[in-house]
């Protein structure tokens, strides 16, 4: 059994602190989000929603059921319990059936953010390629409702998870300073989030980041009207298969539809193209340039040999931007070892293995149709990166 107990805010040198004690089992934690005071009257401790979706895929995994003291947003309750919970049980057996016991309540009422404003709309940013097709995307449209208010920089995990537990504090801070430069330019403010939640309910950050990520929004949620969550697959992937352990991205459009209601919706931005198409997108946009940041390793600058910095280069490669990426990639050191990376990239889609290369691999085996075909399990093996 899990318990949700009732959170509460309190206020300290300029921070403020969503708190809340989670029971699993006999066994207590408590859960903290902290902002900065000028974004705490946006907290939502009245409602266990960020809660309940922040536990719901280990309660899935787990076979807990969920009991929320605080009273849970009617729409929110009702999508979760009666629609997102039995999918996914239908879909894979080994979740659990999760009840939750929680009074229901009506939607906050949001707070406005001027005169002129009664929601924000956000977006991480993390100067990826999908968080820059996503913020590039949504600046200045034809639709009001829909242009960004916000950036966000949601510190609930994935720097731990995805970069693993060498030189944290290091990289915590190269994350925090290049979104903060890139909110400064485009004139938007930043909202910076961190939380203790991965370190005090481990879970597998590729298992559960859509879910990591739903959880800070509706901490927040009375100042969201919209928010967008950039996607790293297409619709066209979309599959229950496995859910329990596939990555929430292949379901992304199910999940934050059912995390949506009347008064925030979360949309899965990108879904609607490819990797390779959101590349073309921000190719030719200075601020992406300079900024776009995708390294595995994570330094001050793009290393060019992880498999996420090849698959971009070779994208960029594709489409004939190379040159307009050096400020944040060592564009002469790749065309050093472009050949290698071919071969890598051949190997990749030889074991089914590359998604996300397979559209660069299209291109580029036309114009280099000799080479390719040239490739053998030797030189494979001889490659190194």
């Amino acid at each position: 059994m899990i318990t949700l107990h009732q959170g509460y805010v309190s206020d300290k040198d300029g921070v403020s602190t969503l708190a809340t004690e989670i029971d699993i089992g006999d066994k207590g934690r408590e859960v903290r989000l902290s902002v900065d005071s000028e974004y705490g009257k946006f907290f939502s401790p009245e409602r266990a929603d960020y809660a309940l979706v922040g536990m719901l895929a280990y309660a899935l995994r787990n076979k807990h059921d969920i009991i929320c003291e605080a009273p849970v947003t009617d729409e929110l309750l009702y999508n979760i319990q009666e629609i997102l919970i039995p999918t996914f049980v239908r879909s894979d057996p080994r979740n659990y059936h999760v009840k939750i016991q929680a009074d229901v309540a009506p939607p906050l009422e949001k707070l406005p953010i001027d005169k002129t404003r009664r929601g924000g709309v956000g977006t991480g940013i993390s100067c990826g390629v999908d968080s820059f097709y996503t913020v590039l995307k949504h600046l200045d449209t034809r639709y009001a409702c829909r242009n960004l208010t916000h950036l966000c920089i949601f510190n609930n995990g994935s720097i731990n998870s995805v970069y693993g537990l060498k030189n944290i504090p290091r990289v915590k801070q190269e994350v925090f300073a290049r979104s903060e430069i890139v909110a400064k330019e485009l004139n938007l403010p930043l909202l910076k989030l961190e939380s203790n939640f991965q370190d005090v309910v481990p879970q597998n950050h590729s298992r559960t980041h859509t879910y990591m990520d739903a959880l800070p929004i509706y901490a927040l949620q009375k100042l969201w009207r919209v928010f967008y969550r950039g996607s790293g697959y297409s619709f066209r992937a979309f599959t229950l298969n496995k859910n329990m352990t596939n990555e929430p991205s292949h379901f992304e459009a199910l999940l934050l539809d059912c995390f949506s209601t009347s008064q925030l919706k979360i949309i899965s931005s990108g879904s609607e193209g490819t990797r390779n198409d959101k590349i073309n997108f921000i190719a030719d946009k200075p601020i992406a340039q300079k900024y776009l940041h995708v390294c595995l390793k994570r330094g001050e600058r793009n290393c060019g040999r992880c498999d996420k910095c090849l698959r971009t280069l070779i994208a960029l490669d594709a489409i004939n931007k190379l040159d307009d990426f050096r400020e944040s990639f060592d564009i002469d050191d790749y065309l050093k070892i472009r050949n290698y990376a071919y071969i890598y990239m051949h190997d990749k889609i030889a074991r089914k293995d590359g998604a996300f290369y397979l559209e660069s691999y299209q291109i580029l085996y036309k114009r280099h149709k000799e080479f390719f075909d040239s490739i053998t399990p030797e030189t494979e093996r001889l490659f190194k990166i």
